[in-house]
């Protein structure tokens, strides 16, 4: 099969066999879904998104049936968020098991809805740390009533060492000593590119197309 492999973004409330099916018989490859959070409150009025867990679940499955790689978006401390709330969404991408589970820590811009709803509901911006941060990826600088920002970030490690952890094992079983292989040479790529090591190794787990189905 020559085809170009493709991928696409999708929501978890328009995915189903139909489309599915069509999408694998053009060349689909990826599936990229933005869960956001596993409590249904957070999701739909914080984010909204008003996209049961079931819908997810469903949609999920579907694309597994046919054999697709599906990348799912979560993002950890938003307004109203507490401890709770954040061990809904880790259990919630332990049930749906995507293969590549992506955490970002939410960050509203200034002077948008998103930095509004956040101090509506008792929330608060440590400017100082939001002017260090230059990646969606990592690092903090929202408190909300029951969260600072140094428990959102380990929350976020503790996501990364579970489902990360889990993701490297799986290449392991697939790649064997390929494993180690392939990584040294995107390493290497990346060192000629002065590319930090945190990037290079996320990016190597999650978005490295050999590892699309880890």
């Amino acid at each position: 099969d020559k085809r170009l492999p493709i991928s696409c973004f999708s929501r978890g409330d328009l995915i189903d066999e139909e489309r599915i099916k069509t999408f694998s018989a053009a060349g689909g490859r990826i599936v990229r879904i933005g869960v956001e959070a596993g409590n249904y409150h957070i999701r739909k009025d914080i984010y909204d998104k008003d996209i049961t867990n079931e819908q997810f679940i469903k949609g999920v499955a579907v694309c597994k049936k046919y054999g697709l790689a599906i990348t799912g978006y979560y993002i950890l401390g938003g307004p109203g968020e507490n401890k709770s709330t954040l061990q809904d969404t880790f259990n919630f991408a332990k049930l749906l098991d995507v293969h590549r589970p992506v955490f970002f820590i939410y960050q509203p811009l200034p002077k948008t809805g998103a930095r509004e709803k956040l101090i509506e509901l008792g929330g608060e911006v440590e400017s100082d740390r939001m002017d260090n941060i230059d990646c969606l990826h990592h690092a903090s600088a929202i408190r909300t009533k029951e969260l600072k920002p140094s428990m959102v970030m380990f929350f976020q490690y503790k996501c990364f060492v579970y489902f990360i952890g889990k993701r490297v094992l799986r290449l392991l079983g697939r790649q064997k000593l390929s494993f180690f292989k392939n990584f040294i040479v995107y390493f290497l790529r990346a060192r000629r590119n002065h590319v930090p090591l945190w990037y290079t190794a996320a990016y190597f787990l999650i978005c490295c197309e050999e590892n699309a189905h880890g």
